[in-house]
């Protein structure tokens, strides 16, 4: 997250999340089951990118996740996708995103990957996002 500008200004999803640990110190009034399930109902979980800071500085392991940034259109972004606890992939509209993962790790490899589905298709944006 610390690679990428500008993540605060999208509306993001949780989608298809799994975790090996506690969430309650970022979502205090959920227990892990319930985020996760939450993040597999048809509109994600929506989350901030504060959220998700406190996620990554947590200490709880995301074995899956699919953290995707809208814009106020509901169009995607940014994806993040955590693959297995093992690597991510990273999906960007923009081409300084990629350069600036690039320069942030070490083991970085170019395949392809599409593009997310927008937030109409993945359960609407009609909570606003």
């Amino acid at each position: 997250m610390r690679s990428i500008d500008g993540g605060e200004a999208l509306h993001w999803r949780l989608f298809e999340a799994e975790f090996n640990g506690d969430v309650r110190a970022v979502w205090p009034k959920s227990g892990t089951l319930a985020v996760e399930q939450q993040s597999r109902e048809p509109g994600g979980l929506r989350l901030s990118w504060e959220i998700m800071a406190a996620l990554a500085g947590s200490g709880v392991q995301i074995i899956d996740g699919d953290f995707v940034g809208f814009d106020d259109a509901g169009v995607p972004q940014l994806q993040l996708l955590m693959v297995d606890s093992g690597h991510w992939k990273v999906w960007s509209v923009r081409p300084a995103d990629y350069a600036s993962v690039r320069k942030a790790f070490a083991r970085v490899e170019t395949v392809p990957h599409t593009q997310p589905e927008p937030a109409i298709r993945r359960g609407g944006w009609a909570d606003g996002g």
